[in-house]
């Protein structure tokens, strides 16, 4: 479900459970057809706290590991 997938994203961005309000607001557009599943997908891979959680700025300089 959108509720699903929301709390989902925002728990693996910032550890924490997702605020209801915020909940509401984006699995109502996920249910309702408004946002498709994979540009909520895209939103969080492009955001802020998904850029500080990887470490982009020193995957930029390093890569990745490849074994």
């Amino acid at each position: 479900s959108g509720a699903d997938m929301v709390k989902h994203f925002y728990q693996s961005l910032t550890g924490q459970a997702a605020p209801e309000a915020l909940v509401n607001q984006y699995a109502g557009l996920i249910d309702g057809g408004s946002l498709a599943p994979v540009d909520l997908a895209m939103q969080v891979a492009e955001s802020e706290f998904n850029i500080q959680n990887i470490g982009l700025i020193g995957l930029t300089q390093t890569g990745l590991d490849y074994s």
